[in-house]
């Protein structure tokens, strides 16, 4: 039988494993949704039938947008798990009083929560969406 603490342990290597998961997930998300957009923009550039017509070009920038708000939404909730996970590791070392100079919080709070990677992720999906939509609409006669 595991003794409370233990199972404390058990619960903080699993969040730690979550931690890890998420932070993966942080580079693909929008890399997997910017390269979506990128191959559609690509499809529908070389279709000339496709840019002939005007509302194939709505429906097309229709489908890039809705991507790019997926992408957006998809990374806000990666966002969110990665945030829930740090604050859920640190309230556990907190609990298990893990106090030390490994267990001691970095002095830079925007580095604990990897906001400038997020935001480039943001960027990133949203540039896309964008850059994508404009040409589609360029590349038509």
């Amino acid at each position: 039988m595991l003794s409370t603490e233990d199972k404390q342990v058990l619960r903080l290597k699993r969040q730690w494993e979550l931690l890890e998961v998420i932070k993966r997930y942080r580079i693909q998300v929008p890399t997997l949704f910017a390269a979506l957009m990128l191959g559609i923009t690509a499809f529908v550039v070389s279709n000339a039938e496709i840019l002939q017509s005007a509302s194939s070009l709505v429906f097309a920038s229709t489908i890039l947008l809705v991507f790019g708000g997926l992408g957006y939404a998809s990374l806000r909730e990666v966002h969110r798990q990665y945030h829930y996970s740090n604050r859920k590791i640190s309230y556990l070392y907190e609990k298990l009083t893990m106090i030390g100079v490994d267990f001691e919080p970095p002095t830079e709070p925007e580095l604990e929560y990897a906001r400038v990677l997020f935001v480039m992720g943001y960027v990133i999906v949203g540039l896309t969406a964008v850059f994508a939509i404009a040409a589609i609409w360029i590349a038509a006669p």
